[in-house]
């Protein structure tokens, strides 16, 4: 079974700045395709040829996965489900340095 993969940034704001900095590029080369004057082009180049080369923001990423059934996604989780009775258990075995009335009454 093929998978596609995909990348999409986790942050709505970096995706944000990512269109942004594509959008500017394409309509940089877009202006400089159309330009047709040596002298105009010859001075664009000696205003852009010293900027150092910026990285790329550092944007987090993570691959989308498409045609994933529901066992595949619970499988990849970190995190193993956990029913009622089992967080009840769990519960049982912490050692509380307060009681429950001591803590609510912090809350005043």
């Amino acid at each position: 079974k093929k998978l596609l993969f995909a990348k999409i940034v986790k942050d709505p704001k970096n995706f944000t700045i990512v269109n942004e900095l594509q959008s500017l590029r394409y309509k940089l080369i877009d202006l400089i395709m159309g330009i047709s004057d040596i002298r105009r082009l010859r001075s664009l180049y000696r205003e852009v040829q010293p900027l150092p080369s910026s990285p790329e923001p550092n944007i987090p990423v993570t691959e989308i996965r498409m045609g994933v059934t529901l066992e595949d996604i619970k499988a990849g989780q970190t995190v193993k489900e956990m029913n009622f009775e089992e967080f009840r258990k769990k519960i049982e075995e912490v050692e509380w340095e307060e009681s429950l009335e001591e803590l609510l009454d912090s809350l005043d």
